[in-house]
Formats: C-alpha cells, structure tokens, sequence
C-alpha cells in the first residue's frame, strides 16, 4: 500500500488545489458545492477537506473539498 502525505488546501483555488493533491500523489475526490445557484458560481476557493492536513492517509483514499467563497476582503 502506497500513502500521501495530505497537503493544506484551505484557502486555494479549485485548479491549484487538485494540482497540489496530485502532486503529493493523492486521489482528488468529491468537489462539494453550495446549493443556493448564485453561491455556487462564487465557490471557486477550498472551504474544508475531509482528509486532516499533515497526515498520512492511502493514496487511493478520496480528498473531498468543500468549495466556498474566497477569503474576506476588510474594508479600509
């Protein structure tokens, strides 16, 4: 059996979360996105991952990524 050493995803965009599991030779799993229509076409940044940054888990295990709005802009 073959492991991954999961990445922090948190944070990243769709594409540039995918190519960091890859990379770390981990299996892309599920992309959840919101089911309100107008929240979904805003969700391109990872919200949560299943799988705890940091840990080993097997590479054939899935990494599901909640997708989400990008970080909070603060007004000045």
């Amino acid at each position: 059996m073959r492991f991954c050493s999961v990445p922090n995803l948190k944070g990243l965009k769709i594409g540039a979360a995918q190519n960091a599991l890859v990379a770390a030779d981990c299996t892309v799993g599920t992309l959840k996105r919101p089911k309100k229509k107008a929240a979904r076409k805003k969700a391109k940044f990872v919200k949560s991952q299943t799988a705890v940054p940091g840990t080993s888990i097997s590479d054939t295990a899935p990494i599901d990524l909640t997708l989400g709005k990008g970080p909070k802009k603060h007004k000045k």
